[in-house]
């Protein structure tokens, strides 16, 4: 793989970097500070982004930025519309092989988008690896459909709008996919333990293969847990899935795994994921919270804990329903 270095464009001239057909671009957000023989310019990294983006339409763009800029502006840096993806310096720093693999993950995910010749729907879940079932909740997920210029009755996508979409939308929200910690904690085990191999095995067939797999591994929600009430079933037990998987997976396939444990009560066999804190908690120790990240429907609610609601300074009290308004104050009294 080729690396070029280049300083940012005058007048957001981006013509030079066109000439060089680049596979992905990497951009500062932080131009206006360049420093040594670099000029400056009057513009941000997301400026020659959207810029770029009119130009380059199936090129994967990664915005290079720092925490605290992040932090300044409410994560909006994330939701910029020419973006592909966000990488921190210190992260990339600390971990230079991750962040290569993450960039190698987009320019590869690209390359199968663009290699579709129909870019139709029926191709997008093909690519994806959905079957009957998936596809009737990836319908349902606010795909990125166009009708075509051409002809006007079919529905059409570009590689942009599905990156942004995986990555945007089915990765960061669960419902389609899990992560490994809301796919720990829906089976009620610690993410360490899911993380062994014996357990990874078990639950290969659920393992997401599409593109951008790499940037985070994720597992199909309804695989995972079709194969988690096989072994539940196989036990002789009944669900919920949180509180009798871990020991039936010890009974019937002899892997030892530990509880999740409550991030409010200590309790073991946490079932859900606390939003603001991204640690396991008992949904009967948390309350549904509505934050503006214009997830679909089909999407599950973010739930918070109790304890983000009396300790964390990001919480929203107007993010709540009515209803769950009115328990907060008691919530909070009860800490005291």
């Amino acid at each position: 793989m080729r690396v070029i270095g280049m300083k940012p464009p005058p007048k957001l001239d981006v013509s030079a970097i066109e000439k060089e057909k680049p596979d992905l671009v990497v951009i500062d957000y932080e131009l206006t500070n360049a420093e040594g023989d670099v000029p400056p310019v009057e513009y941000r990294g997301g400026t020659l982004a959207t810029r770029l983006r009119e130009t380059l339409p199936e090129t994967p763009l990664v915005l290079l930025t720092r925490k605290p800029l992040l932090r300044r502006y409410g994560g909006a840096l994330g939701q910029l519309g020419g973006i592909d993806h966000s990488m921190f310096k210190d992260e990339v720093e600390a971990n230079p092989e991750q962040a290569s693999l993450i960039l190698q993950t987009f320019v590869e995910g690209y390359t199968r988008l663009r290699a579709c010749p129909e870019k139709n729907w029926v191709e997008l879940l093909g690519l994806l690896g959905a079957n009957e079932k998936e596809a009737q909740v990836l319908t349902d997920a606010a795909p990125p459909l166009e009708q075509s210029l051409d002809e006007p009755k079919r529905l059409r996508w570009s590689a942009l709008g599905v990156s942004r979409w995986i990555t945007h939308t089915l990765f960061a929200f669960p419902g389609v996919f899990y992560d490994d910690l809301h796919s720990a904690t829906s089976l009620g085990i610690e993410t360490a333990s899911f993380r062994q191999s014996a357990v990874q095995s078990l639950f290969e067939s659920a393992v997401y293969h599409g593109p951008f797999a790499d940037v985070s591994p994720r597992w199909w929600k309804g695989r995972l847990h079709e194969i988690a009430h096989s072994v539940v079933s196989e036990a002789g037990f009944v669900p919920p899935l949180a509180e009798t998987f871990g020991e039936a997976l010890a009974r019937t396939k002899r892997i030892e795994v530990r509880p999740s444990v409550c991030a409010f009560s200590g309790e073991t066999h946490a079932d859900t994921v606390c939003y603001i804190l991204s640690k396991p908690v008992k949904r009967k120790f948390s309350l549904e919270y509505y934050p503006l990240d214009k997830r679909p429907a089909v999407m599950e609610p973010a739930r918070v804990s109790f304890t983000a609601i009396r300790e964390s300074p990001h919480l929203d009290d107007e993010l709540f329903s009515p209803q769950a308004r009115g328990m907060l104050k008691q919530i909070r009294e009860a800490a005291g």
